[in-house]
């Protein structure tokens, strides 16, 4: 999801390493490693801060994972991204697991305990990994930052940008986890390959996600749909049709 934070841009991070978890070479700047890594992209700055050294080998992970699926359809991260695990998401209402904020590039995440501890209430998302789960909404939030710096997306209805967050976050899932996140929606007779509503993204997101991603990967060529997206050339159904 989005959400703005003006707090996250003034925050400042000393980053210490790069993030030898997903192969990159460790650079010390200065003192022990601590809270902070960083990720580079083809000379693009991802900025990880994270309480604990296993988040900061996650979220590397996951990002490495969208940056390069992206990569190979043609659709670069332009200027830097800042990702945080945190306690509690700022400035955000209601049940969320991250949040992207547009006007500064700040990307917040729950810490993997939070998002456990979420994860045991949440009856749209039952019986799914919570480590698995962490990962992709890494996945879900860093598509978001790549996707709004493209030409034309800050037009796009919400509703393309999460069609396609949500579509990435799912596939990148392991398959136990999307079955579990498939199966209420499956047991309602709910499940069709078809756009989904941008009423549902506003009623039940996880419902969204899922026909999301089922009509994504009916796809021939996942690359061109997400160019379609970006281009605007996909009309999703809206609350007053």
């Amino acid at each position: 999801m989005t959400c703005q934070n003006d707090s996250l841009g003034r925050r400042r991070s000393q980053f210490e390493a790069y993030c030898a978890a997903v192969g990159f070479v460790i650079s010390q700047l200065g003192g022990p490693v601590s809270h902070a890594s960083d990720l580079q992209f083809e000379g693009i700055p991802v900025g990880v801060h994270a309480p604990l050294p296993s988040e900061r080998s996650s979220i590397c992970r996951a990002a490495t994972h969208v940056v390069k699926f992206l990569q190979s359809c043609g659709i670069e991260a332009k200027s830097a991204l800042k990702i945080e695990a945190v306690q509690e998401l700022v400035g955000v209402e209601g049940r969320a697991y991250g949040c992207f904020d547009r006007s500064t590039g700040a990307i917040q995440l729950l810490t993997l305990d939070r998002c456990a501890e979420q994860l045991k209430t949440d009856d749209s998302r039952p019986g799914i990994d919570p480590a698995d789960y962490f990962q992709s909404i890494v996945v879900h939030e860093v598509a978001h930052g790549i996707l709004a710096q493209q030409e034309g997306a800050a037009e796009l209805p919400l509703v393309a940008h999460e069609y396609l967050t949500y579509a990435l976050q799912i596939d990148s899932m392991t398959p136990s986890s999307k079955q579990a996140l498939l199966k209420p929606l499956h047991d309602r007779g709910g499940l069709s390959i078809k756009l989904p509503h941008e009423i549902l993204l506003m009623m039940n997101p996880a419902a969204f996600g899922a026909i999301a991603y089922l009509h994504f990967k009916s796809s021939a060529d996942q690359c061109s749909t997400i160019r379609s997206v970006i281009r605007g050339e996909v009309i999703f159904p809206r609350m007053d049709e």
